[in-house]
């Protein structure tokens, strides 16, 4: 009769499968008590373990294990790792190198431990034993292949077989904090090693008490765990191991009694009853003391857990309560292995106590709510009474208000034929012979002066501008003549002349002088535009590159420029005018501006900035100064992009040319 065991632990997995690493650590505790002759009997020669192994391995030690045994054999096959299931419920062992996405080739099926099991003739006493999740599915299809009525030999123990598993088929095993072997294996070495498994006192370990032994001690740390045990025919009273009958093995039992009867609680007749029991076996303190934490350690673990949750709740409902849908989820998570009746009195002495507060705050806060609604109601009707009352009152009152708006809208018809008959009076001046000069009203503003384009209008500043009355369109020659008496733009050829095209070939101090000229003749302040009005002026309330936007593919609807002017200029107000109403502002002719010429804007004094009607530079000279002044709005020969709101030129206040003019501005 021989005593043979396959033990296979696998610690390390690849990904998608959590490293397990006490399962190595399992079956060199397992194969110390199998080879000890006083437990397990069996040869060190004749324990196979196999660490961090693939299936193949796996699959040939099997092999190895149930084939060409005598009939009297005891085989023993003990596996630590993941045990995983497919879609049909079939159960598998795994290896180092197993794919869950492949696992009939990369695992090993419950199916092939069967097939070696039930080979013809062989062992007649074999156990399996399962420290694995879901191992309750390796029972599934177990069948006796042997035939007739086993006899039970009383010094062999049952014959036939006995699978041990850690979890039936749907729940897991686990691994333990606290323990230094899985949960399931702890308490399996700790049952034969200290003979505690042995509960009839024969001196004998059966695969049935071995496995009651298990199951109580690990339901008691972990009730989530549910290790079953299949036995065919006799396989439960299969002898496992020898349970030394001595005085050690008597008090382990009847302390175990005693710590179980108070479910692992110390009281001081507990203590009582342990210290007799000490004395009687004679057992000595550091013994007994290692005896009872063995037997109190799942019980202190399990404590241990529970306050662990009874801790946190009383966190989360100080932090929030109702609780949340995600907590409760996270509550369960934590409850894992708890027992029912532990958690249902933990949430009674915690929960209710909060439940009540929480229903008398609600109580409170509805009737506070109907007690506003309520005074809300009451406003209300006051309110609605009132309402009545004023709305009578105010159909007295429009009676008389009536009267008085048909008095006042008298009045101010009146004023107000007054007022436009003045106001086109101030936007229109006579310059004699039937012409006449139209105004349009800037209002007051601030904008932001120059780009980024080019150096020359840089930097973008901030400008205020007051209100001003500018000219609605480029000086004409028809208004030039009227006021000057002669015909600059005659020198240029006929395509110059007309009455509504703009002047051209003015210098800056003849343009001065029309401005004098026409104040004297008008009685108001006529001067050329500073270069921020006219600036303030063309943009209308705009940052874009022209008054209408940045398409320069729409400019030809509001300028006379390079692309569309046939080489001349062209009437006034012929093109769109911008938002202020002034028309011509890109494109024509380039039009003369009061201020002196700076390179940038860098040097700009402040109180410019502060009051953009003021130019910038000296313009009290006499005809002889040639300095260079400002031109903006570029003309009929140029490109689209010189015709931005921003664009500055120069010429020198002397100089003539066919594509300069300028309007003028009332201060």
């Amino acid at each position: 009769m021989g005593r043979y065991a396959l033990l296979v632990g696998i610690s390390t997995y690849p990904d998608g499968l959590n490293p397990l690493p006490s399962a190595v650590r399992d079956i060199d505790a397992l194969q110390e008590v199998l080879i000890d002759p006083e437990i397990g009997g069996f040869a060190e020669s004749d324990v196979e373990a196999l660490k961090d192994v693939d299936e193949t391995a796996i699959r040939k030690g099997i092999s190895r294990l149930f084939a060409n045994r005598n009939s009297d054999d005891l085989l023993l096959f003990y596996f630590s790792g993941h045990g995983v299931t497919d879609s049909v419920n079939d159960f598998y062992l795994t290896g180092n190198s197993t794919d869950q996405k492949d696992l009939l080739s990369s695992a090993v099926p419950s199916d092939y431990i069967h097939k070696a099991m039930n080979q013809p003739g062989g062992s007649r006493r074999k156990v399996i034993i399962l420290d694995c999740c879901h191992s309750g599915a390796f029972a599934k299809g177990m069948q006796a292949k042997d035939s007739g009525i086993i006899s039970v030999l009383p010094k062999l123990g049952g014959e036939g077989r006995v699978i041990l598993t850690a979890s039936d088929s749907r729940k897991y095993a686990f691994e333990q904090e606290g323990f230094e072997l899985s949960l399931y294996t702890h308490f399996l070495v700790e049952g034969l090693k200290t003979g505690a498994a042995d509960r009839d006192g024969d001196g004998q370990i059966s695969a049935e008490e071995l496995h009651e032994y298990v199951r109580d001690k690990v339901i008691r740390a972990n009730n989530l765990m549910s290790p079953k045990i299949y036995p065919v025919l006799e396989g439960y009273q299969i002898i496992l191991a020898k349970a030394v009958q001595d005085d050690q093995l008597k008090f382990r039992k009847e302390v175990q009694k005693i710590i179980d009867r108070r479910q692992g609680k110390i009281f001081h007749s507990t203590r009582g009853l342990l210290n007799a029991a000490r004395d009687k076996y004679k057992i000595s303190e550091s013994e007994a003391r290692e005896i009872e934490q063995e037997i109190l350690l799942p019980y202190q673990i399990y404590e241990e857990r529970l306050k662990i949750y009874v801790e946190t709740l009383k966190n989360i409902v100080v932090e929030e309560f109702p609780l949340s849908e995600v907590t409760l989820e996270e509550l369960e998570e934590l409850a894992i292995g708890l027992k029912e009746e532990d958690l249902q009195a933990i949430k009674e002495r915690i929960l209710a106590p909060k439940q009540a507060e929480y229903e008398q705050a609600t109580q409170q806060m509805r009737q506070q709510q109907e007690a506003a609604e309520k005074q809300a109601a009451e406003l209300l009707q006051r309110q609605q009474a009132e309402l009545v009352r004023q709305q009578q009152l105010e159909a007295e009152r429009k009676l008389e208000a009536e009267r008085q708006q048909a008095k006042l809208a008298q009045e101010k018809r009146l004023a107000a034929e007054r007022r436009r008959a003045k106001s086109e009076q101030e936007l229109t001046l006579d310059l004699g012979q039937g012409i006449t000069l139209e105004l349009v009203q800037i209002p007051a503003g601030k904008f932001m002066m120059g780009s980024n384009e080019s150096d020359d209008e840089k930097p973008i500043h901030e400008v205020t501008v007051q209100s001003f009355l500018m000219g609605k369109y480029a000086v004409t020659n028809a208004q030039w003549q009227a006021v000057m008496g002669t015909e600059p733009s005659k020198q240029y050829g006929a395509k110059f002349q007309g009455a509504n095209q703009p002047v051209v070939g003015v210098s800056w101090h003849e343009c001065n002088k029309f401005c004098k000229k026409l104040s004297a003749q008008t009685g108001k302040e006529l001067r050329l535009p500073s270069e921020a009005e006219w600036e303030y002026a063309c943009r209308a309330g705009t940052q874009t590159k022209y008054h209408f936007g940045d398409d320069e593919n729409q400019l030809g609807s509001y300028a006379w420029y390079g692309s569309n002017s046939n080489s001349r200029t062209h009437p006034v107000g012929e093109k769109k005018p911008n938002q202020f109403g002034i028309y011509d502002m890109h494109g024509n002719v380039w039009e003369w501006c009061l201020d002196e010429w700076h390179n940038s804007y860098d040097s700009k004094p402040e109180n410019l900035k502060a009051n953009g009607s003021e130019p910038w530079g000296e313009i009290n000279v006499n005809d002889n100064d040639n300095h260079s002044c400002v031109l903006r709005g570029r003309s009929w020969n140029n490109y689209a992009f010189n015709c931005r709101s921003a664009l500055r030129c120069r010429d020198n206040a002397g100089n003539r040319d066919i594509y300069i003019g300028f309007r003028l501005v009332v201060a």
